[in-house]
């Protein structure tokens, strides 16, 4: 009965993981240059991104809501909203887009950033 429990609960782990990553991406923001997250769904996407920056240099984004409504890390953004936002290195950041949203992130600074992003 342990073998039973024991491969039931690899094959649980397994399924898991291959749920996760079917689920992550990656994103580069280059700087100077707009990267664009869209949902054109009708259902909310909630992510986890890790960022991967240059310690070492400014790692802000400008950040415009051009359609619909989403959230970054707690702030709701509307249509034609903006904000600044300045990440370091292997800091979490939630991003929720709702239906029929886009949001606008432009990396200021002068190194790519890298966004190691899971859907939940």
């Amino acid at each position: 009965m342990k073998i039973i429990n024991r491969v039931s609960f690899l094959i649980l782990q397994l399924l898991l993981f291959q749920s996760a990553v079917a689920n992550s991406y990656e994103r580069e923001f280059h700087p100077n240059k707009t990267t664009f997250f869209k949902n054109p769904s009708n259902q909310s996407i909630q992510s986890w991104c890790e960022m991967h920056v240059n310690a070492y240099s400014d790692n802000t984004f400008f950040i415009k809501q051009s359609q619909g409504s989403s959230e970054v890390n707690g702030a709701t953004l509307s249509a034609g909203n903006t904000m600044t936002l300045t990440v370091t290195q292997l800091q979490p950041i939630e991003i929720i887009e709702y239906k029929k949203s886009q949001i606008e992130w432009t990396n200021l600074g002068n190194y790519t950033i890298l966004a190691v992003c899971l859907n939940s």
